[in-house]
């Protein structure tokens, strides 16, 4: 019997591959159904993402890459993957951690500010993913505070999940031209420009639309409509964060400021330069988090993921971006192609002999003198005539 996805609160009671009893529902949209569920064997509770039989091939294809994705990052701050696969019903389904403290989403929905350290804590978890990410080349494109899960407990930790429209840095077959990939409100300029050319950086421009919003209590750029909202993003500045949150001190403000800039050579260039930038305002352990965030940028090279695409360059003409093993962005001019090795041998070995045909040449007749020193050495015609010597 095929799952009635349309109406999620069904689903409570049933039983999905063989092994998980739905508990709860806990989300769900336009492509898919969010449960809570307990392993029927192993007694813990897990979040189960079902993808809508009417998804079309790109939603398929997109599900497959978050499970793969997500999976294989090893973050702590990121929502683990545990296993993928079918339902007997032909329906996808995603196994992942469960964070049982809600979302940022819901902190935001309630009542009261958000003390500033705790906000700015929440920041520096969330680039330790993305520091991670962004070190195996992979940009999310679709950070907000839904897609940023708490964990529970007294301190609660940010945990990333929702890798589903994420992209290789510069390389994203899977976005048609001209498609709208994110959230209008958390969109960084360049991603309204063009989706499929994107950095981490415009991943860490969404993480300051989130942390001005847990500041500010509201998004910088949102208007009555999404084309407002799009010219928001692109053309006007963010409102004063300091008119909004009165205790907010002056550095993180223009840490904020900084993080919105529109042109993303502007902004922090990478997780760990953001997250260090933010750690005075983090309370205490703030230097710890801050070294958790530098160990998941420093991923060595051989454990980058092959494949993964270069960054095109920057819209506004600068140099091509790349993601480095140490999660940074590095610029590298455009250069012209340069000779392989074969032939610089070929031409150390040229110059070689000819270094040795002339030295033969100047030595095999000792005596005669050099045109250049004969010519330097005789006495010009106007030169006084040398003084002669008394015979003896």
């Amino acid at each position: 019997m095929r799952l009635d996805l349309e109406r999620p609160e069904s689903l409570v009671g049933a039983r999905l591959a063989g092994r998980f009893d739905v508990v709860r529902v806990l989300g769900q949209g336009g492509m898919g159904v969010v449960v809570a569920a307990r392993h029927r064997g192993l007694g813990r509770q897990v979040a189960i993402k079902l993808l809508k039989g009417g998804a079309h091939a790109e939603a398929h294809a997109r599900f497959r890459r978050e499970a793969s994705i997500a999976a294989r990052l090893v973050s702590d701050r990121v929502a683990r993957v545990s296993d993928a696969d079918l339902l007997p019903d032909g329906t996808p389904f995603m196994v992942m951690e469960l964070a049982d403290g809600g979302s940022l989403a819901d902190v935001l929905a309630s009542d009261g500010a958000v003390p500033i350290a705790v906000a700015v804590a929440w920041v520096i978890d969330a680039c330790e993913a993305l520091a991670e990410a962004h070190a195996r080349g992979v940009v999310h494109r679709d950070l907000k505070p839904s897609n940023l899960l708490l964990t529970g407990g007294a301190r609660p930790h940010v945990k990333v999940s929702d890798f589903g429209v994420s992209a290789d840095a510069g390389d994203d077959e899977l976005t048609r031209v001209g498609a709208t990939i994110g959230s209008p409100s958390y969109m960084s300029p360049e991603q309204i420009d063009d989706p499929r050319w994107l950095d981490g950086r415009s991943d860490l421009f969404a993480l300051g639309v989130v942390l001005f919003e847990l500041l500010g209590k509201a998004r910088p750029f949102d208007a009555r409509s999404v084309s407002g909202t799009l010219t928001r993003v692109t053309s006007h500045p963010p409102p004063d964060l300091a008119a909004l949150r009165r205790d907010a001190p002056v550095g993180l403000v223009a840490v904020v400021e900084r993080a919105l800039a529109k042109r993303r050579q502007e902004r922090y260039q990478t997780a760990l330069e953001l997250a260090s930038a933010l750690a005075p305002f983090a309370g205490e352990g703030a230097h710890l988090a801050v070294a958790r965030v530098a160990r998941a940028a420093a991923l060595p090279s051989e454990e980058r993921w092959p494949g993964v695409a270069p960054a095109r360059r920057a819209a506004e003409g600068g140099p091509a971006t790349t993601m480095s093993g140490a999660g940074a962005l590095s610029a590298r001019a455009t250069r012209a192609p340069q000779p392989s090795r074969g032939v610089l041998i070929l031409l150390l070995v040229g110059v070689g002999a000819l270094a040795a045909w002339a030295w033969r040449a100047a030595t095999a007749r000792p005596h005669a003198a050099s045109p250049v020193v004969a010519a330097s050495s005789a006495p010009s015609a106007s030169a006084a005539p040398a003084p002669q010597l008394p015979a003896p």
